[in-house]
């Protein structure tokens, strides 16, 4: 007989079994973490990737805004000029009117007191036409920046939504 009892080897066999039930627990835990790790690997190299993509889709965007913006200065700056030069135009040839009634009001002085209330209707007509250009001439401003403004907005967009105009 052995001098140790059978409840003892029972018992140290069982002590085996979960060690090594124990062991191999670890060892499946083991790979289910390694197994986690690759797959948040594979995750942030998705988000690294979709953050690039964001950056890249974004910066393309930035750039068309900005041609976009340019864009419409330019055609800003170009409506001011045409308004400029058409304001300067009529004012040449309202000083071009003047001197002319200037001219034939002193070639004559009796015929200017003759036709005195025909030249009142005459300024009365000049300036209310004087008034009318100035106003179709601020209608007009208005017109062309709303105009650009709009031009520039479909743009900016098309600069969103990344439509080829």
């Amino acid at each position: 007989m052995s001098l140790i009892p059978v409840w003892a080897k029972a018992l140290i066999v069982a002590g085996m079994v979960l060690a090594i039930l124990a062991a191999v627990a670890a060892w499946r835990i083991s790979l289910i973490e390694d197994g986690k790790t690759i797959e948040r690997a594979g995750w942030v190299e998705r988000d690294r990737q979709a953050a690039e993509t964001s950056a890249k889709e974004t910066q393309r965007r930035l750039e068309r805004q900005g041609d976009s913006n340019r864009e419409t200065a330019t055609k800003l700056a170009a409506a001011g000029a045409a308004v400029r030069r058409e304001r300067d135009s009529a004012g040449k040839l309202r000083d071009d009117l003047d001197a002319a009634t200037a001219a034939r009001r002193s070639a004559d002085p009796a015929a200017a007191v003759v036709c005195a209330p025909a030249e009142a209707d005459r300024d009365l007509h000049a300036g209310l036409f004087q008034r009318a250009d100035d106003t179709a001439g601020e209608l007009a401003t208005i017109a062309n920046a709303r105009g650009i403004a709009g031009s520039q907005c479909e743009a900016l967009y098309d600069a969103l939504t990344g439509a080829k105009p």
